[in-house]
């Protein structure tokens, strides 16, 4: 998931998270949830700044493999052309 990088210590329900506003400041991050106490146990994957900002709930989860695309707009927003890439994270 793509959240802010300032969230990275929220993990308990009932915790103030920062909303994220810029993807393309975000980070992205596994989570692993417990259900029985709700405990959140988060684990950095990457930051979005140096590249395309992951659209991560695009992705596609075959066996380990987790295939997911990122997309940046120009400066001109829809005039402009957009800037697409793939990627693939392995999870052993």
């Amino acid at each position: 998931m793509n959240d802010n990088p300032k969230n990275e210590g929220v993990v308990r329900a009932g915790q103030k998270a920062k909303a994220m506003l810029n993807p393309k400041k975000s980070h992205a991050f596994l989570l692993n949830v417990d259900l029985a106490t709700g405990e959140i146990k988060r684990k950095f994957i990457f930051s979005n700044q140096d590249g395309n900002p992951a659209m991560l709930r695009h992705g596609v989860l075959m066996g380990n493999i987790f295939y997911m695309v990122g997309k940046r707009m120009g400066a001109l927003g829809i005039l402009s052309k957009p800037r697409i890439a793939v990627g693939k994270l392995t999870f052993k």
